[in-house]
């Protein structure tokens, strides 16, 4: 898939910086966009997501990423990993003991402001302490919510995506996402979620 703007965007910030912070509402690419960077920039990445579906979902489109050849893609108990001419990529799932044994360049936190656990922090630093090119991006609708807000705070570059009109707050639409399906998922959605999963906004 061509990468849009904003995606481009997101992928020239994780290659330039340290700590990214990204956040914008649901459905416009931002876990493709990190995926794409992880593939461009090459080197080992672990890639974590909120439950194994979520992680599943990443597993295929990092298969199917019209890149460099993948040499090999492993789904076998309960791992998922994709071998790429460029680097490795690791999918997980959040969990209390993530990270450890393991090592990465790049780390990417998928849905962090609904990770709560700062215990984790000291799990995952570690995967990349030994890296001589680390990269840390997390990723959510608001920047300043769970696990998001410590790498919000610390960020070297932040990219956030958020407003009081649709179109304001999500740079996909009218791409990734129709404005027909937005008008059915604020038909559908209580207020205040579909404020925040869709227009970024928090009271």
């Amino acid at each position: 898939m061509r990468l849009l703007a904003h995606q481009i965007e997101i992928v020239e910030a994780i290659n330039n910086n340290f700590v990214t912070s990204i956040s914008a509402p649901r459905q416009n690419g931002k876990s493709y966009a990190a995926l794409a960077a992880a593939i461009e920039i090459g080197g080992r990445t672990l890639f974590v997501s909120q439950g194994f579906a979520a992680a599943k979902c990443r597993f295929t489109e990092a298969e199917r990423y019209e890149s460099d050849r993948v040499i090999k893609a492993c789904r076998t108990n309960g791992e998922l990993s994709v071998i790429r001419e460029s680097g490795t990529i690791n999918f997980l799932a959040y969990s209390k003991y993530i990270g450890r044994g393991m090592s990465a360049d790049t780390l990417i936190l998928d849905d962090a402001d609904f990770v709560d656990n700062p215990e984790l922090i000291a799990n995952l630093y570690p995967v990349i302490a030994t890296s001589k090119n680390p990269r840390i991006v997390a990723l959510g609708i608001l920047p300043d919510r769970g696990l998001a807000a410590h790498f919000y705070e610390c960020a070297d570059k932040v990219l956030h995506w958020y407003g009081d009109t649709e179109a304001k707050a999500n740079p996909a639409l009218g791409t990734l996402i129709s404005e027909k399906a937005i008008e059915r998922e604020k038909q559908v959605m209580p207020p205040d979620i579909y404020r925040r999963d869709r227009l970024g906004l928090y009271d």
